[in-house]
């Protein structure tokens, strides 16, 4: 079972790359320092997001406030999904135009257009990393594969999509379409039960320690994580494999079977 964002794929990593392309065009066009509209756009976005009506569904599905920069959130008849459908338009301006403002520059016209840009781009960008389709080629012969991502449902289906991956994966669960994200043991239950497996034959690979890895162990899974920073593990769990991408994948998976 796969995690999508930054195991599959990069995501804030390609935020970030946008927001420094943003910033330097911002800096040239309004003769202002460079390297100021990046920590901007950093909170403006979380502060109206943690302010949002919808800021507790969004924490407990898994959608964060740089993604409701560019999602496309369209209509549901969900009334979370619906309200946050309501919502997103005139976040990205507001954050945008805040971001602008916190660097001297008053111009709601160029905060609705950094808007648009953003969201077109980050959208555009879309893609896996570069060796995980080998990767799921080597082990598809062998092993059966599912994913387990976070977020709204038509954003995560939008990145799947963009990362040409979506063929590889029976289930593929998205925390939006179940009301309930990882850590939660309730979304592990269901990816198993979809796909007729105990939880003792399953492994679970992501990046984030709290939800994917811990979510697992929780949920009676094993676990690789992916920690491309060599981050310590927050707590002493045996028996998790640590790797720095997927590349290094298959000979774990070799290793424990």
């Amino acid at each position: 079972l796969f995690d999508l964002d930054e195991t599959l794929a990069p995501d804030d990593t390609t935020d970030r790359a946008i927001f420094a392309e943003l910033d330097a065009a911002v800096a040239q066009e309004y003769s202002v320092s460079a390297d100021a509209l990046v920590p901007a756009i950093d909170r403006a976005a979380g502060d109206r997001w943690e302010a949002a009506p919808t800021a507790a569904y969004c924490a407990r599905i898994g959608i964060h406030a740089w993604e409701g920069l560019w999602g496309p959130f369209g209509p549901s008849a969900d009334p979370m999904l619906a309200a946050l459908h309501a919502f997103a338009p005139g976040y990205r301006v507001a954050a945008w135009t805040a971001a602008l403002a916190a660097c001297g520059i008053h111009d709601p016209a160029s905060g609705a257009a950094l808007a648009e840009r953003f969201s077109a781009e980050r959208r555009a960008r879309q893609a896996a990393y570069p060796w995980s389709r080998a990767v799921l080629d080597s082990l598809r012969p062998r092993h059966r594969l599912g994913l387990i991502t976070n977020g709204a449902p038509d954003l995560q289906r939008l990145k799947l999509g963009g990362t040409g991956l979506a063929d590889y994966f029976d289930p593929i669960v998205v925390s939006g379409e179940l009301g309930v994200g990882k850590p939660e043991p309730a979304i592990f239950a269901h990816a198993l039960a979809r796909a007729g497996i105990d939880s003792s034959a399953a492994i679970m690979i992501g990046d984030s320690w709290a939800r994917d890895i811990q979510g697992a162990l929780g949920a009676g899974l094993r676990a690789v994580w992916i920690n491309p920073r060599g981050t310590p593990a927050p707590d002493s769990v045996a028996g998790v494999a640590i790797i720095p991408d997927l590349r290094a994948l298959p000979e774990v998976l070799t290793r424990s079977a």
